[in-house]
């Protein structure tokens, strides 16, 4: 197996003039470490999508928030190899300092930890490099950064130090691991500098050898002035383990380089590489999207005859009963062949696009280069055709075809970003939003590669087993012995009052005057199309193969078949595993960690999309009975995460208002969908009155849940799931809200807590985001208690740990002060806390600006960067709908000095990104922004919040 080859380059800047010779060096080594990246945290996405298949870690040495045209620190660092080639698990490691980025590698006979470093130059002031590069001291906001970045005048020898101190530390966390740093050094081991004693005590201390005195080699230099001054200052520190694999160490001076430094190259033998599996061919999928109304008339002919050749058997035609038990395998194979004819009839009705493994495509291909490329393959062919003679006319005009199709492609290239603008621009004016956001999501696409090792597994199909253990552990969690009771309670409930039309459904009904043979379990025609509009598009189905178009595009007769078969399958109480069969695909939760860390992986849910549709059917025919608490502000219409902490902070500043002292314990539940008792949720629809034939029909779904896990193409064996709510149903975020009732009932019935008036607000809750208000500990105590006795009763877990407690009060607060338990654990105690996306802060205003600011500024650069190519009008519009961070504006407070400073951020972000100068009177911002000012927006938002919460159906919110 090969060996290791690494190269260290010092890039000068991630910028598209180096792209390619990055690309070379991507495409024929194994890891990259890149010194002076330039890169934004927000812009390390632009690395995956220039290399393919790309895994990295990177450091930014810039912050996020610093607006205007100050000159960016020169810095950052990246290690970057190819997840598809490299056999070893690797770990990000985190280290406090921006000039070093750091990996952990590892396999069964390899550990090595891998350092990329930038360290500071010998010049007496490395920041102001970067300070006198680009500064504009017009900004606003920024002038005091750039005053304090150019006269920072230091010693980089402290600098240097510090830097060399915080990988000796890491490599002393590391004592097992074999050593490879590569970097820019800045240090000349031929020549004496300033940095020279620092450099080698460091290697003596660490006992490190550096490979440019002790291997034979052919560097002369690595860096070149601008004055033609020429110094070998790249260079790889090693162990002597690592020093004696070493096959070869050099370097490359190449035309396509344009930095001032050249790479070094490193080959070990240590063994890092997987065997290369081929590429998959390209794949077609329909295109639904540019079907015209022929296709779709075509398509529901189709599907129109096909209907008429399902037998549908007399004897299930006329079945009336329910508890026949006879007809399920019968009904659900019904569906089967319903999606066969969905999928053959698109086939041959619908076009459909190729799907390429990479993405090519070049903005104005189709409109300028294609007529080109048509016309030379044309001649090409002809000429082709007649013998390939090299000298006659007809190859004259076959070469100027062919020069004026490479000439077009020259052209489309060099005027890539006037093309986007012009697109863009026209777009908005024809009003196509959708295909403008389609335009802006393509231009910084990039694409994710899954890792090839995760928690030492090292093929697709060994880490899916790896999650599907991991899952299949979660998801049958305890033994529910009471789901066995709970489901001959539903069966005599189906006889003792649906079968007698005592059922509380029929009832209503009957009051109401509506005939009874539509019954509560009925599914009509009507019912199917409008739960069908519900779909959303373009989502796919790996269960029966097909995608929701296919079933958004088909007409009435579909619509009467599939009334026929969901209404069947209430009254029969039966499905099937095929049904009811998930596909889970493991997603990264934070990009930032390990990627071969199975526990940063949250698990996403697929469900057919007949599935889903039936969800959507049981939701319009239950939704008055599982309507939830007025506690609980998720999933219902009037309610959001604004109006749960606008209430959060109301009561708060009515208890401070008149001196009182408020405890908010914010609760954390570990997994609480995922640990739903089946048992307790049935019998929780039991109380709620829905009809028993529904329940059932759930019931059984949820027996026959099971779930494989998709990672990278490559599925597991499928597992049971025996507790949570089904994994990405379209009903189970108000099954869990139902779940989770009692608990706020309980807790509302102590009247424990704080109140606003006579109405309590002791407990608040979003999901299973659930916050507890108290005006003193004792009631706080009280209220954790049943939280505690809850949990045991229906095995949620309250994890005390994670749990926060905020005390608003005068006083200092320290940890000694409030000792409030929950399971015998402490609860830890903070300033400040965010509650539903907002920061809830103990001292000065309730709630906090800092994060809202930094956020514009932070989207502003964003769309500056990855976006300066798109029209003046485009980037407005990019800016008022992305960069305009106003969430939970109606609770702010409109007095404090932040919101001023808000507003004055959101005139410098607008000058920013339409390039203005900062001497733009601020009147004619929101004209040239084409948007109302800042401060109007805020309070209009508010009014709208206000005069809703005043008409709002709930008494105790109006």
């Amino acid at each position: 197996m090969e060996g290791q080859k690494i190269v260290s380059f010092n890039c000068n800047g991630f910028k598209k003039r180096n792209f390619h010779y990055l690309l070379h060096l991507y495409k024929n080594y194994d890891i990259l470490l890149l010194q002076e990246t330039w890169l934004y945290n927000f812009q390390f996405d632009t690395i995956q999508r220039i290399f393919p298949d790309s895994q990295f870690h990177a450091t930014s040495a810039m912050d996020e928030s610093m607006l205007g045209r100050v000159g960016r620190p020169f810095g950052g660092c990246a290690i970057i190899w190819n997840g598809k080639k490299l056999s070893m698990s690797v770990s990000p490691v985190t280290v406090n300092n921006p000039r070093v980025c750091a990996v952990q590698m590892y396999n069964e006979t390899t550990r090595l930890l891998l350092i990329s470093v930038y360290m500071p130059t010998s010049t007496t002031n490395d920041n102001s490099r970067a300070a006198n590069n680009n500064v504009d001291n017009n900004n606003d906001l920024n002038a005091e950064n750039v005053s304090n970045t150019t006269n920072d005048m230091y010693d980089n020898n402290v600098d240097y130090g510090e830097t060399l101190s915080h990988i000796s530390s890491l490599i002393n966390q590391y004592p097992d691991y074999d050593i490879i740093i590569g970097g820019d050094f800045n240090v000349d081991f031929s020549r004496q500098s300033r940095h020279l004693n620092l450099a080698s005590q460091f290697l003596s201390n660490e006992d490190l050898l550096n490979l440019t005195t002790t291997i034979n080699h052919n560097i002369t230099y690595t860096y070149k002035s601008p004055n033609h001054h020429r110094s070998l200052i790249d260079h790889f520190f090693v162990n002597e383990t690592v020093n004696n694999l070493v096959q070869s160490y050099y370097t490359i001076d190449d035309g396509r380089n344009l930095s001032d430094h050249l790479p070094i190259f490193l080959h070990t033998s240590i063994s890092c590489r997987r065997p290369v599996t081929p590429c998959t061919n390209d794949e077609y999928r329909l295109d639904w999207e540019s079907a015209s109304d022929v296709n779709i008339k075509h398509y529901n002919l189709l599907i129109n005859n096909r209907l008429q050749n399902i037998t549908i058997p007399d004897q299930l035609r006329a079945c009336n009963s329910l508890v026949c038990k006879e007809h399920g395998h019968l009904i659900m194979s019904i569906l089967s062949n319903i999606s066969e004819i969905l999928i053959e009839c698109a086939n041959l009705a619908i076009p459909s696009k190729k799907i390429k493994n990479k993405s090519n495509c070049i903005p104005g291909w189709n409109e300028f280069v294609r007529p080109y490329r048509e016309t030379a393959i044309f001649w090409h062919d002809i000429w082709k055709s007649l013998g390939r003679k090299p000298d006659n006319h007809l190859a004259s005009v076959r070469r100027l075809t062919r020069a004026k199709y490479h000439w077009a492609i020259k052209q489309v290239k060099a005027n890539t970003d006037n093309i986007i603008r012009a697109k863009t621009a026209s777009l908005l004016q024809r009003k196509s939003f959708t295909q403008f956001w389609n335009v802006i999501k393509n231009i910084n696409k990039s694409v994710k590669s899954c890792p090839s090792v995760v928690d030492d597994q090292n093929t697709d199909l060994d880490i899916a087993k790896l999650f599907s253990n991991n899952y299949g552990t979660l998801f049958n969690s305890f033994n529910d012995s009471n789901l066995d009771k709970i489901e001959h309670d539903v069966n005599e409930l189906v006889k003792n009052k649906c079968m007698l039309n005592k059922c509380p459904s029929h009832k209503n009904n009957s009051e109401s005057g509506t005939d009874l043979t539509n019954k509560c379990y009925t599914v009509t025609p009507e019912l199917i199309a409008k739960c069908i509009r519900q779909l959303k598009s373009g989502k796919s189905d790996d269960t029966y193969d097909i995608s929701s178009d296919h079933i958004k595009n088909a007409s009435a007769p579909l619509h009467n078949v599939l009334s026929f078969i969901f209404t069947a399958m209430l009254q029969h109480g039966c499905s099937d595993t095929r049904f009811n069969a998930s596909v889970i695909k493991p997603i990264p939760k934070n990009k930032n960690k390990s990627q071969n860390d199975s526990s940063n992986y949250r698990a996403i849910a697929i469900n057919s999309i007949f599935s889903k549709l039936l969800d959507y059917i049981i939701l319009n025919l239950i939704e008055k009975n599982i309507d939830s608490s007025h506690l609980q502000f998720a999933y219902k219409k009037e309610y959001s995460t604004s109006l749960c902490s606008f209430l959060v902070v109301e009561t708060i500043q009515y208890y401070r208002s008149r001196g009182s002292n408020v405890l908010a314990l914010l609760l954390d539940a570990t997994k609480a969908f995922d640990r739903v008792k089946y048992s307790k949720l049935f019998n929780n629809l039991i109380d709620r009155d829905v009809c028993p034939v529904i329940i059932r029909l759930i019931i059984n779904m949820y027996k026959l849940n099971s779930a494989i896990v998709n990672w990278n193409g490559t599925k597991s064996q499928s597992f049971p799931l025996t507790n949570g709510v089904k994994q990405g149903g379209v009903i189970s975020p108000l099954l869990f809200a139902v779940y989770l009732d009692p608990l706020l009932d309980k807790l509302h019935k102590t009247k424990k807590g704080c109140f606003i008036g006579n109405i309590c607000a002791n407990a608040l809750a979003y999901a299973d985001d659930v916050i507890l208000l108290t005006p003193t500990c004792a009631a706080l105590i009280v209220l954790i208690s049943i939280c505690e006795e809850y949990s045991r009763e229906v095995n949620l877990q309250f994890n005390p740990n994670k749990c926060i407690l905020l005390v608003f009060t005068d006083s200092d607060v320290t940890n000694d002060m409030f000792k409030i338990e929950m399971f015998n654990k402490i609860i830890p105690v903070k300033l400040c806390e965010k509650h539903l996306g907002h920061m809830l802060s103990t001292k000065g205003p309730i709630v906090n600006f800092d994060d809202i600011i930094r956020s514009i500024k932070v989207r502003t650069n964003i769309v500056t960067h990855n976006f300066y190519s798109i029209s003046h009008k485009s980037k407005s519009t990019l800016f008022n709908s992305q960069c305009l961070s106003l969430y939970g504006c109606p609770i702010w407070d409109l007095q404090n000095e932040q919101y001023s400073t808000l507003c004055k951020t959101w005139r410098v972000c607008c000058r920013q990104i339409m390039n203005l100068s900062n001497r733009t009177r601020s009147y004619l911002i929101p004209s040239i922004m084409d948007t109302l000012p800042i401060d109007y927006i805020v309070k209009e938002r508010m009014l709208n919040f206000f005069v809703k919460g005043l008409n709002h159906s709930d008494s105790n919110i109006a």
